[in-house]
């Protein structure tokens, strides 16, 4: 297995990968060729390694992404993010550790390609290429869309953008199609800017700086649940591929070996794997659903929000997974009540209730702590071959439609000869619960199984948001917090003794 060097540095001129290992690279790299020579003169020559073997002899494979939480983060001292993930497996398989390195424009990431500072880049994102780079086999696609805040004039067509303050991405897919739509709309203007960073540009456009973002669909799933006033105004229905870039080059060797990799069926696995585990949730919440939910975080969650920490506390779960099945079970209501009977916080059955020591269902702080322990007793039952984050994926599949039913879906998985430890394909087959054909060769019999499917991703989507708006309100309590710290300003002495009046706004 390969170990990972994780760094943030930006690669230009003047700093390259790093810069202070540079000269023992280049000279460890010398000292390889010439050990080549001496060894091979009994060949009758000299043969230089080529580009892939070079990464193997030296066992480091330098790859270059663009700063973002999709591609790459640490979060809790562990590595995460789909390109990470399928980078790393990359360097595992050819026997290396990965270097992977973050840089902050699409600009700069060509420029680490073109120069070699990096072998390749796997940033996630759709790029221009030109005649000096390569793509590797593609694995995703994405179009570009225009975004507009609700309640502002939605433009229908690229034509309806001219006199708009209109913002893109500099070097990126839309800035592209935007180049080629101005051929035809010459007084269509807009603003390129440097940095993708695709959360800050819709924090602006939600703030209402600008008029319309170009962006990616790609970025609106990820992230349209945090921001439910921006909408779609129309689709620029152009198609662009998402996959790794390389330099253009004699020796194709780590190219060559790339291709390879990525058009495995092993790997194409993989990647459907990575897909759910890291976009399978993306769904587009409407925008009556994330307005209610960002209503009820800022209202009734703060109510709770002890609560719920000390019982995540007491039986190792996560706070925001908690809050959020609390959410998906009552939105946060104490009193509600299902038509089957189930009650409260977490909407416990009569059965379950008793089972986990809750006298009272409706009592929130009763309701809570049952039903984190309930959910961790079934993360418990399952067997210990089952991974995360697919445990407690399935965890809260049988919190919702029972373990039985999530049993029975997953013997169907594994009859059809896939995997039945992996959320992935275990929730291809919960829906057949509800056909007669399926069900009826089960234990457990009928069951609702879209419902399983639904609730695990609108859990998942819960999740994502409400760290990000912890996340948010951190950021503005530090910035109080440094504002207050910072000495008065001493104003000069006033020379008129004129006294101004107080105007109350």
């Amino acid at each position: 297995m390969s170990t990972v060097v994780y760094t943030s540095i930006r690669a230009t001129e003047g700093t390259s990968i790093p810069q202070a290992n540079r000269h023992s690279t280049r000279s460890f790299r010398k000292a390889l060729v010439i050990f080549a020579c001496l060894t091979s003169l009994f060949l009758g020559g000299c043969t230089r390694p080529t580009a892939l073997e070079t990464i193997q002899q030296e066992g480091t494979l330098n790859v270059v992404t663009i700063d973002s939480d999709r591609t790459l983060v640490v979060q809790d001292g562990e590595t995460k993010g789909f390109e990470y993930e399928l980078t790393k497996r990359f360097a595992d398989e050819l026997g290396v550790n990965l270097r992977m390195y973050t840089v902050d424009t699409i600009e700069e990431l060509y420029h680490s390609v073109e120069n070699g500072y990096a072998a390749f880049s796997s940033a996630g994102i759709a790029l221009n290429i030109n005649h000096k780079l390569l793509i590797s086999p593609t694995y995703a696609n994405s179009t570009s869309i225009a975004l507009v805040r609700q309640g502002s004039q939605k433009p229908k067509s690229p034509k309806d953008l001219v006199g708009k303050s209109l913002v893109v991405i500099k070097d990126s897919p839309a800035e592209r199609w935007l180049k080629i739509t101005t051929q035809a709309l010459p007084d269509l203007k807009w603003t390129a800017v440097e940095s993708p960073n695709v959360i800050a540009l819709f924090q602006s456009l939600h703030n209402q700086e600008f008029d319309v973002l170009l962006a990616s669909d790609h970025d609106y799933d990820a992230y349209q649940a945090y921001f439910p006033e921006l909408r779609v105004a129309f689709s620029a229905e152009d198609n662009n591929e998402i996959g790794w870039i390389f330099k253009q080059a004699e020796d194709l060797s780590l190219y060559n070996k790339a291709v390879e990799f990525l058009s495995s069926e092993k790997t194409k696995e993989h990647i459907a794997y990575l897909q759910e585990t890291y976009y399978g949730h993306q769904s587009r919440l409407d925008f009556v659903g994330a307005k209610t939910f960002k209503y009820h975080a800022n209202r009734r969650l703060p109510k709770y929000k002890e609560k719920i920490e000390k019982a995540a506390e007491k039986f190792q779960q996560d706070y925001y997974l908690l809050a959020a099945v609390g959410y998906q079970e009552s939105h946060w209501n104490p009193r509600a009540k299902s038509p089957t009977g189930v009650r409260g916080f977490m909407m416990l059955t009569q059965p379950t209730a008793r089972e986990m020591g809750v006298s009272n269902r409706l009592n929130a702080q009763q309701s809570i702590t049952g039903g984190a322990k309930y959910l961790a007793k079934i993360v418990k039952s399952l067997p210990d071959r089952i991974q995360e984050p697919d445990r407690t994926w399935f965890a809260l599949a049988a919190y919702n439609v029972g373990r039985g039913h999530l049993e029975d879906a997953r013997i169907l998985t594994q009859q059809a000869g896939k995997n039945p430890d992996t959320w992935a394909d275990v929730k291809e087959f919960l829906p057949l619960l509800q056909d007669k054909r399926w069900y009826k060769k089960t234990k457990h019999g009928y069951a609702r199984g879209y419902e399983p499917v639904i609730y695990v991703q609108n859990i998942r989507r819960y999740v994502d948001v409400l760290r990000w708006y912890d996340q948010q309100r951190k950021e503005i309590e530090i910035a109080k917090a440094e504002e207050e710290e910072k000495p008065p300003i001493e104003l000069p002495p006033q020379e008129s003794s004129i006294e101004m009046p107080i105007i109350m706004l």
